[in-house]
Formats: structure tokens, sequence, C-alpha cells
């Protein structure tokens, strides 16, 4: 505490003669600093500029809200508080927005790109795509989904597909697709992923941390009507469709 003594340079109970000076080390108490404003930040910057300021996390709780997950919503002590050296700060984060279920529809019969456009409208997406072939049934028509129609989703829910293919349907001749994003919204390297869906099945074809403004560029080789997705942090940000082309 504030004017005690720290230390000294004699020890103590040790005999000295009359008149010798004794130095002593007198407490200017604990080393103060200002609490920075963290609110709106992602936790792990957050985190990062509290131990810049010689200042600890403290207790964290989560809420739904409509900020994006890991936003600090709230902190305790509030910016411009002076306080102790290693002080703990409280913050309140977001859990991002709660997930809203819906009933899985029957798809089977519909063709895959229609199916993009309905589980879009609420949300939800294609995470795998896979290819069996019929010759009796066009290219491109829903024949198994999982889950199954009835069950309840939401967007984290991982929804397989399985559509036809044709054998000798032309507009399922190999090409190759040019594939262009952008990184963009965000203040931090994010984790993005691209996913390519097609009558090849599925594939991802980009997978890495990238800088926020720094262009996707990859390519895939596909068979019929293509859909890249593109997510970050395991979220779909964007996508772009590769409608095939007409046969001859």
């Amino acid at each position: 505490p504030e004017g005690f003594i720290a230390s000294q340079n004699i020890k103590p109970k040790t005999k000295i003669k009359k008149g010798r000076l004794v130095y002593v080390t007198v407490s200017k108490g604990s080393k103060m600093v200002i609490v920075p404003d963290i609110k709106g930040l992602q936790r792990t910057q957050a985190m990062l500029i509290l131990r810049n300021s010689d200042l600890e996390q403290g207790h964290e709780t989560k809420v739904f809200s409509s900020s994006p997950e890991n936003t600090v919503l709230a902190q305790s002590p509030p910016p411009g508080e002076t306080v102790p050296f290693n002080y703990t700060v409280n913050i309140l984060t977001s859990a991002g927005e709660k997930e809203k279920d819906y009933i899985m529809p029957d798809l089977a019969g519909v063709n895959i790109f229609e199916v993009y456009r309905l589980l879009r409208q609420k949300n939800l997406f294609v995470e795998n795509l896979s290819v069996s072939t019929n010759n009796l049934v066009e290219s491109g028509i829903i024949l198994e989904q999982a889950p199954a129609p009835g069950y309840k989703v939401n967007k984290k829910t991982p929804i397989t597909m399985i559509a036809n293919r044709q054998d000798d349907d032309i507009r399922l001749r190999r090409r190759l697709i040019n594939i262009d994003f952008r990184l963009e919204g965000y203040r931090n390297a994010r984790f993005a992923r691209v996913n390519v869906l097609s009558l090849s099945g599925s594939e991802i074809v980009y997978s890495r941390i990238t800088e926020p403004g720094a262009p996707i560029r990859t390519e895939a080789a596909v068979r019929g009507d293509a859909l890249a997705q593109l997510f970050v942090s395991n979220e779909l940000i964007a996508e772009k469709e590769f409608p095939a082309p007409g046969g001859e």
C-alpha cells in the first residue's frame, strides 16, 4: 500500500551503531492503468489490448445478439476508469443470433439449383453433394436427402443431397470454372473456405487464413450447373452460380 516501507538496506533485528543511516524504500502504491475501450471488438483482439494495457480478462458472459459471434458488447470496469495494475476486466460477448429452427422440406424430385434457392430463403445450405447415376431421371434431380423431410434444422445443420447424373447428358462434360471472391467487411484476418457443388459432387477448393480485402481466386473442375460458396469462420457469406452451357 502507498506510504508503507517496501524494503530496507539493513536486515531487521541487526545491531547497528547509534547514528548510522538506514535507507528504506517507500511504496507509492500499486501501478495504476486506464481501462481501454474494447466494446465492439472481437474477443481475441480485445484480450490482446487488455494484455498490452497490463490488465487481465475476468469473467466472460455470453448472450444471444444480432452482433457477430464473440463481439464484445459490454465491459466492467467501463473505459476510461483508472484501476490497479493487473486488474481484471469482465466482459459480455455475443453468442450470435439464436438459431431459428425450420422443418426440413421434402426435396426429392427437385432440381439441385432450385434446392439451393429454396434452402437459401431459410438461411440453410447444402454442405455435401453426392452423385448417383440413373438414365431414366433428369440430371440434377435430387434422389435422396439428409436430414429426412420433417426433421428440425437450422443454419448449423449439415445438409447432404444425392443428385442424379445421366451418363449421356451432353451438358455434363467436365469443364473448368474460375472462381473470384474478395474478403470484405472484416478488420482482421479470417479463416476462409470455398466449397464448390456440381454434378461432379462437392469439393473444397480453397481453405486458408485470409487477410481483409484480399482476393480469393481459385478454380474447379465441374460438371453441369455449379455453385461456389464462400464461408468465413464457418459462416456462409457469398455464393456464385455457374450454369451449365446448353447442349448442342
